[in-house]
């Protein structure tokens, strides 16, 4: 039996992919369930962002990231139905505060740490066009949000870490190109707890937070 040449099996292949790419490409703008996963910049607003010189209950965490996973319905008048997932993680905020720790002196270094997941439903519209056509998408949903806090006290080596769950609301605008999608989200998020830094305090935190988010569409089988 004769050999296939490694180069030719190599070609074949890529030949494949490239027709099962543009097939998808092509179906990109068809109704029916597809799953989308994303990535992005995450962008923290609210006394999420601010420091507690600011407000009590500020955390002065930093730009961080983003990563989400939605399955999407879109249907023939190209209203979207996307149950989605998201885990977001602020950039650390490093400081001293006025306590003593075990190492003596005046101040201990102390970092605060701020993560959210969401377990969302999304509602929006994606405007009609050809898979090569850019398109606008609208969405606005709800969510399930996992508030997590930690805190580090690096002298006396000791980690604080408590979390509350509560509703956000999620405003988003975009565009989709074939399997492409860019997307900026805004986040709404407030929530009262006494969990949160070592010394209680009583009150309400906004974790307000930005996105922006580049996703990408899964083959359809």
């Amino acid at each position: 039996m004769p050999r296939i040449p490694l180069v030719v099996l190599l070609a074949a292949l890529l030949t494949s992919l490239a027709v099962a790419a543009e097939a998808d490409r092509d179906r990109s703008a068809d109704p029916g369930f597809e799953v989308l996963m994303d990535a992005g910049l995450v962008v923290p607003l609210g006394n999420l962002g601010a420091g507690l010189a600011h407000t009590a209950t500020g955390l002065g965490v930093e730009q961080g990231y983003r990563a989400g996973l939605r399955c999407r319905y879109t249907t023939p008048a190209g209203v979207t139905l996307s149950p989605s997932f998201s885990f977001s993680e602020f950039g650390d905020h490093d400081g001293f505060n006025d306590l003593s720790g075990k190492t003596g002196g005046y101040g201990q270094k102390f970092k605060l740490q701020a993560t959210v997941l969401r377990y969302g439903l999304d509602v929006g519209y994606l405007a009609p066009g050809e898979p090569g056509d850019w398109r606008a998408l609208v969405a606005a949903g709800v969510g399930v949000l996992q508030n997590n806090y930690k805190e580090d006290l690096v002298d006396d080596e000791f980690t604080y870490d408590a979390s509350t769950y509560s509703l956000g609301w999620m405003l988003s605008v975009g565009a989709r190109r074939g399997p492409l999608e860019l997307a900026m989200e805004y986040h709404l998020s407030s929530f009262e707890t006494d969990q949160f830094f070592l010394e209680t305090i009583d009150g309400e935190y906004t974790w307000n937070h930005l996105v922006l988010r580049a996703g990408w569409m899964l083959p359809r089988f």
